[in-house]
């Protein structure tokens, strides 16, 4: 599978945010570390007090948006 950078991006554009952490999640679990940084164990601080990965593309801004309109 030779695949050009810009193709892999397109294709991972594609993917639905559930599908990204789960692809990312799986890999870090093969590597017995972070994807983004090999210093870090997945699942990382950040993942388990907010339940956001940053290497999936997910951001805490829109997990503090979540939030805040979530009815109760």
């Amino acid at each position: 599978m030779n695949m050009k950078m810009s193709e892999i991006a397109r294709v991972w554009e594609e993917y639905t945010p559930e599908e990204k952490r789960e692809s990312v999640m799986s890999r870090a679990k093969k590597l017995g570390h972070c994807v983004c940084n090999r210093k870090k164990m997945c699942p990382c601080d950040i993942f388990l007090e907010k339940d956001v990965c940053i290497c999936a593309g997910e951001s805490l801004d829109d997990v503090t948006t979540a939030e805040v309109t979530t009815p109760k």
